[in-house]
């Protein structure tokens, strides 16, 4: 029996030798790091499954995110270096992301906000999401209570949602926000880092 793996998560070496150690585990993380910070997209995408070795063996890697600072995406870069031994352990991670979270602004908005990630590459294949072993989404959201964008080719919406605690679920309503609409209400995932910072932990 041929059983499916999350082939965009796994690490080199376990691509090529099977094998698995916290280091691959490390790899898969940064793979994590990625999606959040893409707000849910497929990690490579136009790349099949089955083209995924090849394509790391010749240093291609995920590419930075937009609106992901430098210092974070040095972070993930180092959780993908093709020696298992030079990436850093998890509880090297730990001590820099959570620097990283020290040095974030203080929130523009005190409300819940929930990202929603309405647009997909239009190269994605269609049994990519299938063949990883994950879903491309994951939410209890009724269908109902989230507004449709207006365009279907629309980039990366930005859907505000203000909940009522005291309120049952059904009244609970969705607030769509215009592309290109009040800067106030978009909340960027990380800023830039600031010109000369850098994480020298990451560097070879």
């Amino acid at each position: 029996r041929i059983a499916k793996m999350p082939v965009k998560w796994i690490a080199i070496e376990s691509l090529a030798d099977r094998v698995y150690t916290t280091k691959s585990d490390v790899w898969a993380f940064g793979v994590t790091m990625w999606e959040i910070a893409t707000r849910g997209m497929t990690p490579y995408p136009g790349v099949q499954n089955h083209e995924i070795y090849e394509y790391l063996y010749h240093g291609q890697r995920l590419k930075k995110p937009d609106g992901c600072s430098d210092e974070l995406y040095e972070i993930m870069s180092a959780c993908w270096r093709t020696d298992p031994a030079a990436r850093p352990a998890f509880s090297q991670l730990k001590v820099h992301l959570e620097k990283l979270l020290e040095n974030l602004p203080a929130a523009g908005r005190t409300g819940d906000v929930i990202y929603i990630n309405t647009s997909l590459p239009e190269e994605e294949s269609p049994d990519s999401t299938r063949d990883s072993g994950f879903p491309q989404a994951d939410s209890d959201l009724d269908p109902g209570d989230v507004a449709e964008p207006r365009s279907p080719r629309a980039e990366a919406a930005l859907v505000a949602v203000d909940v009522h605690h005291d309120e049952p679920w059904g009244t609970r309503y969705v607030l769509e926000e215009q592309l290109g609409g009040a800067a106030a209400a978009y909340v960027p995932l990380l800023p830039e880092a600031a010109d000369g910072e850098s994480s020298a932990w990451t560097r070879d």
